[in-house]
C-alpha cells in the first residue's frame, strides 16, 4: 500500500477509491489481532490496515506517521504472517460496529480543530452517523459522531 501525506494526494485517492462505493452498504471490517507471548492473550493491532467489505470491494484503510494515509482495494497482509500469532477479529469496536448494515453517503477529508494535519477519514453514513477512521499517532482508531459535533476543517470528497 502506498501512503500518501500531501492533502491533494490524498483527496484524489479518496475519491478514487470512494465515488464508486457512494450508495454501498459497510458489511463487514476487519482488524488484526496479535497474540502476546508473555500472557497468552490477544490485543487488537491497529497498525495494519483496517479491511471495510462495502458491498463487493474490500477496502483496506491506514494511517501512519502523523498524517500518512494508505486506501487500496487489496492487501496482502495475510501473507506476512502466521496464524499462531495473528488472526483477524470482525467485531468489537463499538464505532464500527454501529456503523455496519449503513450505506455511504459521502466521504470527507479532515482535521482536528486546531491542527494543521489531514488526519481524518470521514464516513457518512445513511443513518446520519459519520465514522472517523483517524491517526492515533501512527495507528488506526475509530469514532462515531453525529454530524453536527464534527469540529475541525474539512474537504467534502465525494457525496450522492
Amino acid at each position: 500500500m502506498q501512503y500518501l501525506s500531501i492533502k491533494e494526494q490524498k483527496i484524489e485517492r479518496i475519491q478514487k477509491i470512494f465515488t464508486p462505493l457512494l450508495g454501498e452498504t459497510i458489511e463487514r471490517y476487519g482488524f488484526v489481532e496479535l497474540l502476546d507471548e508473555d500472557d497468552g492473550e490477544w490485543e487488537a493491532w491497529h497498525e495494519i490496515p483496517l479491511r471495510l467489505d462495502i458491498g463487493k470491494t474490500t477496502l483496506c484503510i491506514s494511517w501512519e506517521k502523523f498524517e500518512d494515509l494508505a486506501l487500496a482495494q487489496q492487501d496482502d497482509t495475510d501473507q506476512h504472517w502466521d496464524d499462531d500469532v495473528m488472526r483477524w477479529r470482525y467485531e468489537g469496536i463499538e464505532a464500527l460496529d454501529t456503523a455496519l448494515h449503513n450505506k455511504i453517503v459521502a466521504v470527507a477529508l479532515a482535521t482536528y480543530e486546531e491542527s494543521a494535519f489531514w488526519s481524518r477519514l470521514l464516513i457518512y453514513l445513511q443513518s446520519g452517523a459519520v465514522l472517523d477512521i483517524y491517526n492515533a499517532l501512527d495507528e488506526n482508531a475509530y469514532a462515531l459522531y453525529t454530524k453536527d459535533t464534527i469540529k475541525g476543517a474539512l474537504i467534502e470528497v465525494c457525496s450522492l
